[in-house]
């Protein structure tokens, strides 16, 4: 028969281990959302990553590396307890179909979480991709030799005098401005809106 002195002494033992190996100053616990840029839609099954931060000298930059991971569930939630850093923040949020970067930030995706103690709640934006599918057409019912276009995100006018066609990347769910002038006539600036994870189509002749 198992002493009972004995076995309380075990479970006091194992108890304190469980309690002390996660201090206040070295457990935080976080939690938030994941969410589609536009429809505010949950996403299930994306990886965010916890990036860690320490300050290693007075006036020096601090210095980070992604400490710990955690998949969002059909809710599109999450929560992980890290044991690591002094601070906190959101590392990339990997899902595929979407940018996994934290450039664009249309609602501030990247976000300080905290020093110390939990935060709950917060929502996380990210974008999904489209595809964006340019036609230019040199049409001979057209009097104008040469088109200058610019694409979306894609910088000055660019000047085209045969026909060509363009496949690229785009962020969903929002309009992309684009600007085209024929020969010597004024710029004109449009828009189109790409849906996310479908290709949207942009023809133009000249």
């Amino acid at each position: 028969m198992v002493n009972l002195s004995i076995m309380k002494y075990v479970t006091f033992f194992f108890l304190t281990i469980v309690i002390t190996s996660c201090s206040k100053d070295e457990c935080h616990t976080f939690s938030g959302r994941i969410l589609s840029f536009g429809t505010n839609v949950p996403v299930a099954d994306a990886v965010v990553k916890i990036v860690a931060g320490k300050q290693v000298e007075l006036f020096e930059p601090a210095v980070e590396w992604i400490t710990d991971s955690v998949r969002t569930g059909s809710d599109g939630r999450w929560e992980i307890t890290v044991t690591e850093g002094d601070y906190h923040k959101i590392g990339p949020i990997i899902k595929a179909g979407f940018f996994s970067d934290l450039s664009f930030k249309p609602r501030a995706q990247l976000y300080s979480l905290s020093e110390s103690g939990p935060l709950s709640n917060k929502d996380y934006i990210i974008d999904p991709k489209g595809t964006l599918h340019v036609i230019v057409e040199d049409d001979p019912n057209f009097e104008e030799n040469y088109i200058e276009l610019r694409l979306p995100s894609k910088g000055f006018l660019k000047p085209y005098f045969e026909s060509f066609e363009e496949m690229y990347e785009v962020r969903g769910e929002r309009f992309h401005e684009f600007a085209y002038k024929f020969s010597l006539m004024p710029v004109k600036f449009d828009s189109i809106f790409c849906k996310p994870f479908e290709t949207t189509e942009l023809r133009i002749k000249f």
